[in-house]
C-alpha cells in the first residue's frame, strides 16, 4: 500500500522538476498526483511530526489569506485565481509531513539522482532555447523565426525565469563547493554544467534583482566554507552594492539595464508600483485587498491618487475581455513583501516575514551541509523579492519544495548519508 501510494508522489516530483524551468502547467501535476497520498501522510503521521515554529507563521499566512479572500469576496476579481493560489502552501505543508516517511520508506540514491538530473537537463535546455530566441530570433519549440528581444525568457517568461535561475545558481555554487558531499547523487559534470548554463541563462535575462540577489546570496555561501574568505567576499559585496548605487543615483547609464538611471522607465515603473502598494495597505491595513488581488487594484488606485506612470497599467488587459476577469488590472508590486501586504494586510505581511526569518535561523541551526546549502537560497530570495514578486508560478512550485526538503534529515532517509562539514 505504501508503495503504491507513494509512486504517485515521486512520479508528481518527476513533473514538477521537469517543469520548473519548462512550463507553467506541467508542475501542477505535482498537485494533482501527489494530492491524495500526501493527505494519507498527513492523517497518519500528523500526530508524530514535530512541525518547525517556521511553519507556524506559513500557517497563519495561507489562514489569514482566506480570511481576506472572504472579506474582499465581492470585489475579487478572478475568485478561482485568490483562493488557488494557496494551494502551494497548502502542499508544502502537507510535504513537510509527509517526506520523512515518503524518502524513509520509498527513496533511493537513485531515484533522487533521477530526479536532480531532470531539473539539471531543464536549467540547460531553457538556458539554450532562450539564448537562441534572444540572440537569434529563433524559437526552437515553435521552430520559426521571431522577433529577437534581446533578453532570455528560457521556455516560459523572463522575469520567472531570470529570477528562478538565480535560485538555482545559489544552490549550485554552495554544492559546488561541497562537492564530495554531494557525489552520491549527481555527477561533477552535470553539477558544473547545470551551473554554468543557469549563470549564464540568469546573466542573459539581464533581470537586475536577480543578479542581486545571486551576488548578495554568494558570501554566505563562502561563509561556511571558509570564514575568513566569507568575511572578505561579504566586505566586497558590500562595496560594489554601493558603488552600483552611486552609480544609478548620481549618474547612471542608458545602455546599461544594471546601471541605469534612477528615473529610467524602468525604475519609474518600480516606484510607482511601490507607491501604489504601499497606499493599498495604507487604506486596507488589516485584511489587505485579498491574494493576488492588488494587480487588480493598481489601475483604480493609481487614477484616484494620481500616481505617476499610469500607463504602466494600460499595456496589460483593461478592457478585461478574459471571461473570469471581472474589471481592469495591471501588474504586481515588483516586490514580494509590499505586494503580501497589499493583498493581506499587515498581518499576513508579519506572517510572511516571520516565516522567512525563522527559516533562516532553523536552518543555521543545523550546522550541516544542507542548511549552509539552504540559507544562501533564502538570502537570495528575500533581497531578490524586494526588485520582483517572485511567486509567481513556476517558482512558487520550486520554493516551497526546497522548504519541506529542507527539514529533512539524516534519520529521514533509507541509506547512509554524511552531511557534516
Amino acid at each position: 500500500m505504501t508503495l503504491k501510494r507513494d509512486i504517485f508522489i515521486y512520479v508528481g516530483l518527476f513533473f514538477l522538476v521537469l517543469g520548473v524551468f519548462v512550463s507553467v502547467t506541467v508542475p501542477s501535476l505535482f498537485h494533482i498526483l501527489a494530492a491524495i497520498p500526501l493527505l494519507l501522510h498527513f492523517f497518519k503521521n500528523f500526530s508524530e511530526i514535530k512541525l518547525p515554529k517556521s511553519s507556524i507563521f506559513l500557517i497563519l499566512l495561507v489562514f489569514w489569506g482566506y480570511i481576506s479572500n472572504f472579506a474582499n469576496f465581492n470585489d475579487l476579481n478572478d475568485v478561482m485565481r485568490s483562493f488557488g493560489k494557496q494551494k502551494y502552501i497548502i502542499f508544502s505543508i502537507l510535504s513537510l509531513i509527509a517526506f520523512p516517511y515518503f524518502f524513509k520508506n520509498y527513496m533511493t540514491q537513485k531515484r533522487i539522482a533521477f530526479l536532480i538530473k531532470t531539473f539539471f537537463f531543464t536549467v540547460i535546455a531553457a538556458c539554450i532555447v532562450g539564448i537562441i530566441k534572444s540572440r537569434f530570433g529563433f524559437d526552437l519549440v515553435k521552430f520559426k523565426s521571431i522577433v529577437a528581444i534581446g533578453r532570455s525568457e528560457g521556455f516560459t517568461e523572463i522575469m520567472r525565469y531570470g529570477y528562478g535561475t538565480g535560485f538555482v545558481v545559489s544552490l549550485l555554487t554552495g554544492a559546488l563547493l561541497y562537492k564530495s558531499k554531494v557525489k552520491n547523487f549527481i555527477s561533477y559534470k552535470w553539477l558544473a554544467l547545470a551551473f554554468v548554463f543557469g549563470a549564464v541563462g540568469m546573466l542573459e535575462s539581464k533581470c537586475r534583482g536577480a543578479i542581486l540577489g545571486t551576488f548578495c546570496s554568494i558570501p554566505f555561501i563562502l561563509y561556511f566554507k571558509n570564514k575568513k574568505l566569507g568575511v572578505i567576499s561579504f566586505i566586497v559585496a558590500f562595496v560594489s552594492v554601493l558603488s552600483i548605487a552611486a552609480v544609478v543615483i548620481f549618474g547612471g547609464s542608458s545602455k546599461s539595464r544594471m546601471f541605469q538611471k534612477l528615473a529610467s522607465p524602468s525604475n519609474l515603473i518600480r516606484f510607482s508600483q511601490y507607491h501604489t502598494a504601499t497606499i493599498a495597505i495604507n487604506e486596507n491595513p488589516l485584511l489587505g485587498v485579498g491574494v493576488n488581488q492588488f494587480s487588480s487594484e493598481c489601475p483604480e488606485i493609481k487614477t484616484r491618487h494620481d500616481i505617476f506612470w499610469p500607463n504602466y497599467c494600460q499595456k496589460f488587459n483593461l478592457d478585461c475581455d478574459d471571461y473570469s476577469h471581472r474589471k481592469p488590472y495591471c501588474s504586481h508590486a515588483h516586490n514580494i513583501f509590499l505586494q503580501t501586504g497589499a493583498d493581506v494586510g499587515i498581518i499576513g505581511l508579519l506572517a510572511f516575514t516571520l516565516w522567512l526569518i525563522f527559516w533562516l535561523i532553523e536552518m543555521f541551526k543545523r550546522r550541516d551541509l544542507w542548511g549552509y546549502l539552504v540559507i544562501p537560497f533564502i538570502i537570495n530570495l528575500m533581497i531578490a523579492g524586494q526588485f520582483e514578486y517572485t511567486f509567481d508560478a513556476n517558482n512558487s512550485f520550486m520554493i516551497f519544495l526546497l522548504y519541506p526538503l529542507s527539514y529533512l534529515k539524516k534519520e529521514h532517509l533509507n541509506f547512509s548519508l554524511d552531511t557534516t562539514e
